[in-house]
């Protein structure tokens, strides 16, 4: 759903291409199956997943909902646009902006293994 309204599981899918960095909370690049075939970044969560980064209770549930709609309506440049928060089939599918580059991770190694910066 753009913005905030509910889809059908007909009406969007997301193709999960990869899991990005290590975090609590599982995400990934994924590809935006509605025609415009977006690649964004994604976050899942449902109440009966089988991972559990990716459980929620009904309460949380509700607030993630409530929190991602705040978050279409109010963008900051310093956090990557929401683009999307679906309800699929009982899944809630929060959908981000894909900012590919370098991570502070891989910036870090850089300096340590060329020694810039001393």
């Amino acid at each position: 759903m753009s913005g905030a309204r509910e889809q059908s599981s007909a009406a969007v899918k997301y193709r999960l291409l990869r899991e990005l960095g290590q975090r609590s909370q599982r995400t990934y690049a994924a590809l935006r199956e509605d025609g415009t075939n977006a690649v964004l970044v994604v976050q899942r969560f449902a109440r009966n997943a089988r991972v559990e980064e990716e459980r929620v209770s009904p309460e949380a549930m509700t607030a993630l909902v409530r929190d991602a709609r705040c978050l279409v309506k109010n963008w900051h440049p310093n956090i990557a646009h929401v683009r999307h928060v679906d309800l699929i089939g009982g899944t809630i599918y929060i959908a981000t902006d894909l900012l590919d580059g370098i991570t502070l991770e891989d910036l870090l190694l850089l300096v340590k293994t060329t020694g810039a910066g001393a």
